[in-house]
């Protein structure tokens, strides 16, 4: 694939998943993710050791509006990160738990439809380099 055609590809798969963004920040159930977890108010004395590599969904936006990210993978990678760091830190039971439970599987659904479908409708394009399409 040319580098034109790949950096199409991955600016329309990064908006793409800004798309998906809008609509997860726009969920009842996103505003825990929203902002980064305030350990100090919450007493999280632990947090940091649980949660390694702390991450939210407005950092994921600041993100893409600052053009961070080379490839739409390493958004949706600090995406899923947000709902696996609750889900590891968090009893199964409490209903944050639950929430980025919703979120998750809410996410994952709209990233196969909207983004992992634009990927791979791009891939079946006509490989520059070998003429296989």
């Amino acid at each position: 694939m040319s580098g034109t055609k790949y950096h199409d590809r991955v600016l329309g798969g990064l908006l793409r998943a800004a798309n998906v963004l809008r609509k997860l920040v726009k969920h009842r159930d996103a505003w825990p993710f929203l902002k980064p977890v305030d350990v100090a108010s919450l007493g999280l004395d632990d947090y940091h050791t649980i949660v390694k590599e702390p991450m939210d969904l407005g950092t994921v936006k600041t993100r893409l509006q600052n053009q961070e990210y080379d490839h739409p993978d390493k958004a949706q990678t600090d995406i899923a990160l947000v709902f696996n760091n609750c889900l590891a830190y968090n009893p199964q039971e409490h209903d944050v738990s639950r929430m980025a439970k919703t979120l998750k599987e809410y996410f994952e659904q709209l990233w196969v439809e909207d983004v992992s479908s634009f990927m791979e409708d791009a891939n079946e394009d006509v490989c520059d380099l070998c003429n296989i399409g």
